[in-house]
């Protein structure tokens, strides 16, 4: 077998001959991607001047959403006020500033957001929004040309994922429920508001395929507890603005919605046999059912939603034995039970309420002894017992709640010599004794008190002089 030896003029040769024909397919890849970074550029470059013309205003991925812009405004506000720094945030473009100056912004930013409200741009005018095709949250409010037409820019925009389409109908004719069918293809929404619109049940067909939703708005539209069958599919929903009265039949329409976390307060007219559609509806955290003909059978279905943290039971004809429902509601923050016909039997039940810090129980038969039994609540640091049998007994029993802030015992039968038991309650900062019988001679008692700024004694015996001689404290006479 015969070996040759390697030319290495050759070998040179092919190396620069293959290095020749990589570099050329990088540069060529390269071009193509600077040449295509360029053409998006120019678009967006085109697109941001034409919304500013129109009145709009835009936002680069680098900058907040407006929502989180708000939400840094007030954080920097609850700072200042409690006398700390406010954050700071590095809302810059990656790109070194004198790059930017240079090419512009649009090389190295792309728009994710456009608020456009209150201009007279027509429905042609949103053709450019296609320039943008990173575009994620899109307001068109108060648009008094805007019609279904321009619904089928929007409808193109697929990576959208909020859109505010509200108050149209309100300062022009507005877009249909026809229109509605060119939003069919944004499945990537999970925010939709329709607020102030002429849409009915017939545009929610259009809405069937936005499974995706979590959120949706429709107060102040013409659609109705049936027009919701539409969006059964749209079981990620959490949320539901709407004008529509919380009777039975409106709950019932909820029924397929099970991650819900907010509805509206019930209708007068719901019902224990309506309130049952939600039930199992653990995600819900704030029920009010005040005033409503829910009564202890309809606690049964409260019982299942695990994971409320506010309920309100105002005015309905619930009784102490049906507050035994609400011991499966451990996460219960804030309790209402004003004008109910609960007694201090009844407060035995919520013993598993660890967790509460508002308990109203103003106007019912409460006298306060019952306070025994809920020694454990270590975090209520509000009480409303106003208008209640309170007595000097009862209130021995509330002073042992050392976390209450706020004490309403207005309009109850308590005197001067039962003052005397608030002593341990280091944490008041308001007391609210109108309409008792307590004089100079009581107020003297809560001196003692570290944290008492508020006092309202109207309708008693207190005199001016009080108020005089304590400065510290904002009386109301």
């Amino acid at each position: 077998m015969t070996l040759t030896k390697s030319d290495p003029a050759s070998t040179l040769r092919r190396w620069h001959s293959y290095s020749l024909k990589t570099l050329l397919i990088v540069m060529t890849v390269f071009a193509v991607l600077i040449g295509s970074r360029a053409q998006q550029a120019h678009d967006q470059n085109i697109a941001t001047k034409r919304i500013r013309e129109l009145g709009g205003e835009v936002t680069y991925d680098f900058k907040p959403s407006f929502e989180e812009t708000y939400r840094r405004q007030m954080e920097a506000q609850v700072a200042v006020a409690t006398g700390q720094q406010p954050p700071v945030y590095d809302d810059r473009p990656k790109a070194p500033k004198w790059l930017v100056d240079r090419l512009g912004i649009d090389w190295f930013a792309r728009v994710t957001e456009v608020r456009l409200a209150k201009s007279m741009l027509v429905d042609d005018d949103l053709a450019v929004l296609t320039r943008l095709p990173r575009l994620r949250r899109l307001t068109l409010r108060a648009l008094p040309n805007l019609t279904d037409e321009g619904l089928k820019h929007v409808g193109k925009l697929r990576r959208l994922e909020i859109l505010d389409l509200s108050e149209n109908s309100l300062v022009g004719h507005g877009y249909t429920d026809a229109g509605l069918a060119h939003l069919s293809k944004l499945t990537s929404l999970d925010r939709l508001t329709l607020d102030s619109s002429h849409i009915g049940d017939e545009g929610l067909k259009h809405l069937s395929e936005l499974t995706k939703l979590e959120s949706l708005s429709i107060e102040s539209t013409q659609v109705t507890a049936a027009g919701l069958k539409h969006l059964k599919r749209s079981t990620r929903l959490r949320s539901i603005g709407t004008t529509i009265p919380m009777n039975d039949a409106m709950l019932a329409s909820l029924e397929p919605f099970k991650q819900l976390e907010l509805i509206l307060p019930l209708h007068e007219t719901a019902t224990d046999n309506g309130l049952q559609h939600l039930r199992g509806f653990r995600q819900l955290k704030q029920l009010d059912v005040s005033d409503t003909q829910i009564t202890d059978k309809g606690l049964e279905t409260v019982a299942t939603m695990s994971g409320l943290t506010s309920l309100s039971l105002r005015r309905t004809a619930i009784t102490d034995t049906g507050l035994q429902q609400l011991r499966n509601l451990p996460g219960l923050t804030q309790l209402e039970l004003t004008g109910t016909g609960i007694s201090d039997a009844g407060l035995k039940h919520l013993t598993t309420l660890t967790a509460l810090e508002h308990l109203g129980l103003n106007d019912t038969q409460i006298e306060g002894t019952g306070f025994r039994d809920l020694m454990a609540q270590k975090t209520l640091t509000s009480l409303g017992l106003s208008n209640t049998r309170l007595t000097n007994e009862g209130l021995a029993e509330i002073g042992k709640f050392a976390a209450v802030h706020i004490l309403i015992v207005s309009h109850t039968p308590i005197s001067i010599h039962g003052l005397h038991h608030l002593s341990k309650m280091t944490m008041l900062s308001h007391i609210d004794l109108s309409a008792t019988s307590i004089d100079d001679e009581g107020l003297e008692q809560l001196k003692h008190l570290p944290t008492l700024k508020s006092l309202n004694v109207y309708g008693t015996e207190v005199s001016e002089a009080v108020a005089a001689n304590n400065p510290n404290w904002n009386i109301v006479p």
